[in-house]
């Protein structure tokens, strides 16, 4: 049987020193709980302190074009963001695996997240990742969390999954805004279209003799979410692959023997400039928020889902295909 080590301890209270972004204190109420980026505020006070020197110290001429040119940038920042929400990008990953079973070798997962539907533009990236899907004829299909954002968007997430499927089954977990919204009929819409939630639960896959294990993690934001239980009674040698919406409880699966994590959440902070980062990160999204990463032995990746903000820079909306692939190294 997988036996895990007790996982790190994770630092709450304190300033990550990779973007300047400040975490929370734990008593802070659960739907502000979101890391915000120094880096970002220091930008814009220093971009607000020039701004208002320069007309100060500029001769009059000068001042009109300055303020025009800066609400011109300012548009164009507004419009690149409203059309990099608007946007999708089609996201293929190869994994490498030690000792992966040579049938396994190729074995092809398409993950869709964080579909946040309501708002016009999540509907048509999510129908957008779906034709894509069909075309791509994966092995798996995994959906991992956030599907809607109120309950009379329940109708809408009803129609655009009815064209989903895979060769071995498409699999689903919850995420924090599904126990917000209603988990039980967001169930019962996936239940409806073949698709299997997965609340710290276990299906494994036959591919010519080899297994492939899908563990599902419930929501940790809500403290649903139960490691043991889901990994439990797994061959040590296996091949596991765990869903788990909310990323940075890698470290504590890592030490399971997971060979890959399949995260989203974080939506890789809306709004990632390079020196600046992302602008804020959600609870339980604060350490790994973006991309494919190493954890231990385990790779993890993040996507940056479908939906969330109107307006994105630097994290466009994606659909990833990820590839299981033999490698010699470990």
């Amino acid at each position: 049987m997988i036996e895990a080590a007790p996982p790190p301890e994770l630092s709450h209270g304190r300033r990550d020193p990779r973007f300047g972004l400040r975490v929370p204190d734990d008593g802070s109420p659960a739907p502000f709980r979101v890391l915000v980026s120094t880096r970002w505020l220091w930008a814009a006070l220093a971009g607000f302190l020039t701004l208002s020197t320069a007309l100060v110290r500029f001769p009059w001429r000068w001042r009109v074009p300055l303020v025009l040119s800066t609400a011109f940038a300012g548009v164009v920042a507004a419009i690149t963001g409203i059309l990099q929400a608007r946007g999708l990008k089609f996201e293929r990953v190869t994994i490498p695996v030690a000792d992966l079973p040579p049938a396994l070798d190729g074995f092809t997962i398409v993950q869709i997240s964080d579909f946040h539907l309501g708002a016009p533009f999540t509907e048509r990236n999510l129908e957008r990742a779906i034709s894509w899907t069909r075309i791509q004829q994966a092995d798996l299909v995994v959906l991992t969390g956030d599907f809607i954002n109120y309950m009379q968007d329940l109708p809408l997430l009803d129609a655009c999954l009815q064209d989903l499927n895979a060769r071995y089954g498409t699999y689903a977990i919850l995420g924090n805004h599904d126990y917000w919204t209603n988990i039980q009929s967001i169930g019962e819409v996936l239940t409806k279209h073949g698709i299997e939630l997965l609340r710290n639960e276990q299906r494994w896959v036959e591919v010519d003799g080899a297994r492939l294990y899908l563990v599902g993690i419930d929501c940790v934001w809500e403290s649903k979410h139960d490691p043991a239980l889901a990994l439990s009674n797994i061959p040590a040698d296996a091949t596991i692959v765990v869903l788990a919406h909310e990323p940075d409880i890698a470290d504590e699966i890592a030490p399971y023997g997971a060979v890959l994590q399949l995260s989203g959440h974080t939506h890789a902070g809306h709004f990632a400039i390079p020196g600046l980062g992302p602008l804020f990160l959600p609870r339980h999204g604060f350490r790994y928020f973006r991309g494919l990463q190493r954890v231990g032995q385990m790779w993890l990746y993040v996507s940056r889902g479908l939906g969330g903000s109107p307006m994105r820079l630097g994290c466009t909306p994606e659909v990833t295909k990820l590839t299981l692939r033999r490698s010699d190294e470990r």
